[in-house]
């Protein structure tokens, strides 16, 4: 039967895993308490919309602040 060959994962493999998990979820975790202490970033009725353009061999992220009703008067 030809197929992909399975990749077996070794001991110290999930280890590694496990490791790169738990620093992963501690980095969320600080963010997490960081932005707590803060207290409210923006009016309820808004979200940040991420905008990704690709260019060649590059991606550029670009972020813009939404709302569901009109935030400023001119």
């Amino acid at each position: 039967m030809m197929g992909r060959k399975r990749y077996i994962e070794s001991k110290q493999d999930k280890l590694d895993r496990i490791q790169r998990l738990i620093e992963a979820n501690s980095e969320i975790e600080s963010y997490l308490q960081f932005f707590d202490h803060k207290g409210q970033q923006a009016d309820s009725g808004c979200w940040v919309v991420r905008y990704q353009v690709r260019q060649k061999n590059k991606i550029y992220c670009y972020y813009k602040l939404q709302a569901d009703r009109e935030k400023f008067s001119l």
